[in-house]
């Protein structure tokens, strides 16, 4: 991970010794659980509950866009399976050619709404 310093171009605070977490103070970097603490105060249930809530959401956007191969919330934007052809590459430690296999990956397309709102 980057340091403090490289990604905001400070030193840590006084006290502060974990980046992750000045990362996450300076709005820099989310986990689920912030999400699931704030499902709870706009919603008023348990965390449990709203961190249940998260996961299930997460989980449903990766089954649909492994079942489907896209999965498209409205105003937000479209998750799409990436499929990419076999290739050559090179070994960058000893510089012999190889094969590279097919793969999968997930591309994100923000919805316009999103793009608008930046």
């Amino acid at each position: 991970m980057a340091s403090w310093r490289a990604v905001t171009g400070t030193p840590l605070g006084a006290g502060q010794t974990d980046v992750k977490q000045c990362l996450r103070d300076e709005g820099k970097m989310s986990v689920k659980d912030d999400y699931a603490e704030l499902v709870a105060k706009k919603t008023g249930c348990t965390k449990t509950a709203a961190r249940k809530a998260v996961d299930e959401i997460f989980e449903q956007i990766m089954k649909t866009t492994k079942r489907t191969g896209e999965v498209q919330i409205p105003g937000f934007g479209k998750f799409r399976v990436q499929k990419r052809a076999a290739r050559m590459g090179r070994n960058p430690r000893t510089g012999q050619s190889m094969r590279i296999g097919p793969s999968k990956s997930v591309g994100f397309r923000p919805a316009a709404a999103f793009k608008g709102s930046l």
